[in-house]
C-alpha cells in the first residue's frame, strides 16, 4: 500500500523497520515517531517470527511470519 503521500518505499524497504525511521519528511509534523514498524518487528522476533516488507511495481506489501506450536 502506498503511503499517504501516494509514494512507495522501494528505496527504503531495508530501513523502515529501524526505530525513528520515516520515509516521508511530511510525517515529521503529524505526531508520528517512526516506532510502529520497529515495535512490530521486535514483537515478532520475540515470538520466534519475523516481519518484512516488499515493494514491487509500486505495490507495498507487509508480511508477518510466526512459528506454530
Amino acid at each position: 500500500m502506498a503511503g499517504q503521500c501516494g509514494c512507495t518505499f522501494t528505496l527504503y524497504v531495508d530501513d523502515i523497520f529501524k526505530r525513528f525511521y520515516r520515509t516521508d519528511p511530511a510525517h515529521h509534523r503529524n505526531g508520528s515517531y517512526g516506532l510502529g514498524l520497529a515495535i512490530a518487528a521486535g514483537v515478532a522476533e520475540q515470538h520466534g517470527g519475523k516481519v518484512w516488507a516488499e515493494s514491487i511495481a509500486g505495490v507495498n506489501t507487509f508480511y508477518l511470519e510466526l512459528k506454530t506450536v
